[in-house]
């Protein structure tokens, strides 16, 4: 980013990279759309073995659909909004929409993204995880005979 601010001698430069990125990554959100490859599906199995069979479920499929709809959304809301202000040469208020558009935009569509995802795992495996969370959490109390200690 810096490089390019440098070659353009301007200090919107600067900002040019992210927003070809944020739009990359919108496109990328689409076109995983088109050939029914959620890009967040992927992310999601990453991140949690419960969601690895998220092709096979219904449900699950359709969760990453919608959680990937909504990350595009971000990417592109992002992208235009900033091109625009760009366009306009208004670098100060590119610093500031950057900045509010960054890591609110993020904390919201990962908080949506795992609700969804969430509320469409089959009820065995969300019961496992569930037990999962219970039995870890009971391994750090002690146990009863060390309390009378």
């Amino acid at each position: 980013a810096a490089l390019v601010a440098s070659r353009t001698h301007s200090a919107k430069g600067f900002f040019l990279p992210g927003i070809l990125y944020q739009a990359a990554l919108a496109v990328a959100a689409v076109v995983s759309l088109a050939i029914r490859r959620p890009i967040i599906g992927y992310a999601m199995a990453a991140l949690d073995p419960r969601y690895a069979r998220w092709r096979q479920e219904p449900k699950l499929l359709r969760a990453m659909d919608l959680a990937t709809v909504i990350w595009g959304f971000v990417f592109l809301l992002r992208a235009v909004v900033q091109g625009i202000l760009y366009l306009a040469n208004h670098p100060g208020w590119l610093a500031a929409v950057k900045i509010a558009m960054g890591w609110p935009l993020f904390a919201a569509a990962l908080a949506v993204s795992y609700a969804l995802a969430r509320r469409a795992l089959p009820p065995a495996q969300e019961a496992a995880a569930d037990d999962c969370a219970a039995d870890d959490s009971a391994g750090d109390l002690p146990a009863p005979e060390q309390l009378t200690r």
